[in-house]
């Protein structure tokens, strides 16, 4: 029986001074350079700083972006098709993550590891064949095999291996102990390819020789070994019959190897590492008990892969809280004071985040000649992508209201800008206007908003039909205005989708929305901005079952401006 190797044997690298992706599987491809700061595109497309071939139809044209921050590398998705994934884990849409030594990242085709190029790398011949008399065999592991100095070791070491902070260090600790405990001269941990198959790659993690094998320049894996022991998750040896010798190249037996283990590292139903031992014909036999002692070892290091995944998870959590909350107090920062007066004309305003950083825009400003200008608006999605659209389109939009002093021209501005400039599906609703109080009128644009309510001192609240047309960023159509007038101890009342369509508490599968129709009742009663504020959130909060400091679904925003008596 005869094979050939499917790859050439990988060959040692040498350490370089900047970070890169290494490939590890995939078609065969070099290594990615990444040269700070960045920000580095890839994709196919010709004027990507990193350009994958074009034959690679799941890499997209814009695929994913890159950056170097305090000297780290962080990696975000820009909404590609077929999705960058991290550790196995698929990255939301624009959403930045940091980047650690030994992560695997997987575009298209090719999974990389992200390499400081300070690492070793392990270079292997991966062989297919075996010999004559050579067969697989299950082993059936009892921890009660275990004699008492291994045993003595193993908790000596389960310490060391909970307190392991990447794969590196993991296999460090547990390849020196193998190699103890169990009489092997060849230790390693090996990671198989994703769908393990006869024909997947297998990446070495780490490795480990000792005795005349130290001399060796490479290590030889039994793909059939590996197989077997992911598909049927149990510990796999390979058995040689009594004087049996090989016939086939690229055999264990050719390589002079003896005994083989292959020992699965489980978490779940996956096996995202495994321990490969074996020893050659001139090494002294493997201990007896040195299934049931390696069966061991590999529970330890799934508990500390778990420990691994959760410090991971917490220390993105912790950074992705920190980035909220940065995102917040822009937010803040660019908003204008919660309530506050332009000569005849008082404003209160509320600006509520849901359950993370808001999409919604609020601002008003007083223009030379004494009118003043204000907006609402609403960017689909939630996070800190749509925090960052709301942030660019309030900052813009009101420059372009000082500069013009005309809603529609402004409007059309701010859409040509966005939809030119800024990347990614989201759009803006928005209502703007600006009021002159020498004549009582309001000429406005609405934007796809709709959410406007006119409260006059004598009438009931009634919502205002204003001329638009499109949210932003959908169309490059030119903008409307409306023209309408305001009597003296009215209020406009602007409000965002998270008042109307806040749906009642309770679990029923179809919940009634607050609606305009009582966003009318609020206000009502009321004669002044702030009230029609603070009322206006409690009654949400209330019909939503929420109490006052709990998160809510959406964004909310609410701001109330009223013109004076003359």
């Amino acid at each position: 029986m005869s094979s050939s190797l499917p790859h050439p044997p990988s060959t040692l690298t040498a350490p370089i001074a900047e970070w890169r992706l290494e490939p590890i599987m995939g078609p065969p491809t070099p290594a990615i350079a990444l040269t700070g700061p960045g920000p580095l595109r890839l994709g196919r497309a010709l004027d990507c700083d990193i350009r994958m071939p074009e034959t690679a139809r799941t890499v997209s044209r814009s695929h994913a972006k890159l950056r170097l921050v305090a000297g780290q590398w962080h990696i975000t998705d820009l909404e590609s098709t077929h999705g960058t994934f991290l550790n196995g884990d698929r990255l939301p849409g624009n959403q930045e993550r940091a980047l650690h030594v030994g992560d695997r990242l997987r575009l298209g085709p090719w999974t990389y590891r992200v390499s400081d190029g300070m690492g070793t790398s392990h270079a292997a011949t991966i062989i297919d064949g075996m010999g004559a008399g050579e067969r697989l065999v299950t082993v059936e592991v009892r921890t009660s095999q275990i004699q008492r100095r291994r045993l003595e070791l193993l908790l000596d070491a389960a310490k060391k291996i909970a307190a392991a902070s990447d794969e590196a260090s993991l296999g460090e600790v547990v390849l020196r102990m193998l190699q103890e405990g169990t009489g092997y001269s060849l230790t390693a941990l090996v990671r198989p390819g994703p769908m393990m198959t006869p024909a997947s790659n297998i990446e070495v993690v780490a490795s480990k020789l000792v005795g005349p094998r130290q001399t060796q320049s490479g290590l030889v894996i039994s793909r059939q070994l590996v197989h077997a022991c992911c598909t049927q998750k149990q510990t796999v040896s390979l058995s040689r019959d009594a004087g049996s010798t090989s016939g086939a190249m690229h055999t264990l037996a050719d390589a002079g190897v003896r005994n083989a283990m292959c020992v699965p590292i489980l978490q779940g139903s996956d096996t995202p590492l495994c321990l490969y031992l074996d020893s050659l014909h001139s090494d002294r036999p493997p201990e007896e008990d040195a299934g049931a002692f390696c069966q061991a070892v590999a529970d330890l290091c799934a508990l500390a892969l778990a420990n691994m995944q959760r410090g991971r998870l917490e220390q993105e959590r912790v950074a992705d809280a920190k980035e909220k909350q940065a995102a917040l107090e822009i937010q803040r920062g660019i908003l204008p004071p919660a309530a506050g007066q332009f000569g005849r004309v008082r404003y209160a305003m509320l600006v509520q985040p849901g359950r993370q950083v808001s999409g919604d825009l609020f601002d008003i400003l007083q223009l030379e000649d004494g009118r003043v200008a204000f907006f609402v608006g609403d960017v689909t999605g939630k996070g800190v992508p749509a925090a960052i659209l709301a942030a660019t389109t309030q900052s813009y939009l009101s420059a372009a209201l000082r500069h013009y002093g005309c809603p529609e021209r402004a409007v059309n501005t701010v859409n040509q800008h966005l939809c030119l400039r800024t990347a990614g599906q989201k759009f803006v609703t928005l209502w703007c206007g600006v009021l002159d109080p020498a004549h009582g009128s309001i000429r406005c644009v609405d934007a796809g908003h709709g959410y406007a309510m006119i409260a006059p001192p004598d009438a009931e609240p009634t919502p205002v039909d204003a001329a638009g047309g499109l949210p932003l960023r959908v169309s490059d159509e030119l903008y409307t205005a409306a023209e309408f007038a305001i009597k003296p101890g009215s209020r406009l009342v602007l409000y965002s989708d998270g008042v109307a369509e806040q749906p009642a508490g309770g679990k029923q599968a179809k919940r009634e929305m607050f609606g305009t129709e009582r966003v009318a009742a609020t206000l009502k009663s009321l004669r002044e901005p702030q009230h029609d504020v603070d009322h206006l959130l409690a009654a949400v909060l209330a019909y939503a079952g929420i109490k006052k400091g709990e998160p809510l679904a959406d964004d909310l925003t609410v701001a109330s401006v009223q013109l004076g008596d003359g």
